[in-house]
């Protein structure tokens, strides 16, 4: 593995095939922008879905159309959707305040976990907000997405 390949912040999924999914901020927003522009790539049915809609807590609830967090993750479900669960993959991340990187085998399931977590801890208008997350114990404020 060439560590030099993951320069941008992020979480890259290494297949065992040679294929590799980059999900950095960069790659995240330009294919959401893509997916919120496009009526056909999020039928209207799908936009008024409850799962799709901004949590009661959220900020930003009146004027968005589909929360943030879960607007980051639709568009690699294409590209993660034909893996079965179990099949073998590498994260590598990169975060943006370090130059470690992050290294796991695991399986497709557990990276889409890490995928979910990063998208409310860096998308979710609630989750991304540092102060929540340091008030402690019995002081969190919890989404419903």
């Amino acid at each position: 593995m060439d560590i030099a390949t993951f320069q941008k912040p992020g979480l890259y999924l290494l297949l065992p095939n040679g294929e590799r999914i980059d999900l950095t901020r960069q790659e995240i927003e330009s294919r959401a922008r893509v997916m919120l522009e496009d009526p056909d790539r999020i039928p209207a049915h799908m936009r008024a879905a409850v799962d799709y809609k901004p949590c009661d807590i959220c900020p930003d609830r009146e004027a968005a159309e589909i929360c943030h967090a879960v607007l980051t993750t639709v568009p690699f479900g294409y590209e993660v959707g034909h893996f079965m669960s179990y099949d073998k993959v590498t994260a590598v991340f990169r975060d943006e305040h370090s130059e470690v990187l992050i290294v796991r085998d695991t399986t497709m399931q557990q990276a889409l976990q890490y995928i979910s977590i990063l998208s409310v801890i860096y998308y979710c208008e609630v989750g991304a907000d540092k102060e929540l997350l340091s008030r402690g114990p019995g002081q969190h404020v919890y989404c419903t997405t």
